[in-house]
């Protein structure tokens, strides 16, 4: 079997920035050197949901995660997360190890580190979920600037260890 038997739990818009705020995105299509450096170290790649699309969809405006604070986006937050987990424990089921988890920095729905996102809190409902090794892009990040370069060494430590 060639399978390494091991994912990474991976937000959203890591593999799709058309799913960002449009003023906001940071790349043309998917954070390309993370995704290499995952598929370097053999990870396959969970893309966890995007309940700011689902909800307020595509030409949405930017928002404050107080402004996502409402009871129907925490609902759809919670929702997602109960699928999302599904698919995660049948990963586990068949003996594949979720290793981490890669969030947005300030993201109101993704931010797991500093402050938690709505939709990460969701997911870290369920205790093995919030166990896991986790490390946010930061706000900073952009594609081929000196910020990627710093970040890419702190993630391929970080990669790693896992």
């Amino acid at each position: 079997m060639l399978r390494k038997s091991k994912v990474i739990l991976v937000s959203h818009c890591v593999l799709n920035q058309n799913s960002v705020v449009h003023p906001l995105a940071r790349s043309s299509g998917p954070f390309k050197t993370i995704v290499e450096m995952l598929m370097e170290y053999d990870f396959g790649i969970v893309q966890l949901s995007c309940p700011e699309i689902l909800m307020y969809g595509m030409n949405r405006l930017p928002m404050t995660k107080s402004e996502y604070d409402t009871p129907d986006y925490k609902a759809l937050c919670k929702e997602l997360a109960e699928r999302d987990f599904e698919l995660i424990k049948r990963f586990w089921d068949g003996e594949i190890a979720v290793a981490g988890i890669i969030g947005i920095d300030q993201s109101p729905s993704c931010s797991q580190v500093n402050d938690e996102g709505h939709f990460m809190a969701a997911l870290n409902q369920y205790e093995i979920i919030s166990g896991l090794h986790r490390i946010d892009i930061p706000e900073s990040y952009e594609v081929n600037s000196p910020s990627a370069d710093a970040f890419h060494e702190q993630f391929n430590l970080w990669l790693s260890h896992l």
